[in-house]
């Protein structure tokens, strides 16, 4: 959609394409080789008017509604702290990392969310904690971890070159570029959508 390229494209930009079933099972084994605490990977729900009506969003906020009864009866009677289950946990980092404004529909985003743990917490001395990294963005330190290492060659279907004059040499460039690395199966094309100069 020109919107997107418009939003996210810079200069042209690119999309890449990727098997979905083959990232997530990706993801699997990411969540198998390090020790996380909670993760999760869903579509994004745009219409937080109606909850409600999505079966797993439903599920999270039922689970968050029960636990905060259960700390409202604590509050009254003043007896044992309830006790927080994981799904308590996993419910809260869904709700928090799943919902989205609806003004983003368009984007139809699937997202990949994991949070990070440490040493002091790790329960499973067989799986290695991620380490955490910084990168500067626009003058600030931003934290993040490098996922799929242990995947090799993540797998791309194709690359779609943005609406720019010169969309076609990229295409070339690109092409030769994957060639390079030993991805030249990879289907690259240009975006449909016609480039007008302003200039």
């Amino acid at each position: 959609m020109l919107s997107q390229w418009r939003g996210y494209g810079k200069d042209g930009g690119y999309a890449i394409i990727f098997n979905t079933n083959e990232l997530i099972r990706d993801f699997e084994k990411e969540r198998e080789s390090f020790y996380y605490g909670p993760t999760a990977d869903d579509p994004v729900v745009y219409d937080t008017d109606n909850l409600g009506e999505a079966d797993d969003m439903k599920k999270h906020l039922n689970i968050l509604s029960d636990y905060a009864c259960r700390v409202y009866e604590y509050r009254l009677s003043k007896k044992e702290f309830p006790h927080t289950k994981e799904t308590d946990i996993k419910a809260l980092f869904a709700c928090m990392a799943f919902l989205k404004h609806k003004g983003f529909e368009e984007e139809k985003e699937y997202r990949f969310c994991i949070m990070p743990s440490s040493k002091e917490v790790s329960g499973d001395p067989t799986r290695a904690i991620k380490k955490i990294e910084t990168r500067n963005s626009g003058g600030t330190l931003v934290s993040y971890i490098r996922l799929f290492e242990r995947s090799g060659n993540l797998s791309i279907k194709g690359i779609c070159v943005g609406p720019h004059h010169e969309k076609e040499s990229r295409r070339e460039s690109i092409k030769t570029y994957l060639g390079s690395i030993g991805l030249d199966k990879v289907e690259v094309f240009s975006s449909e959508i016609p480039y007008i100069d302003s200039k």
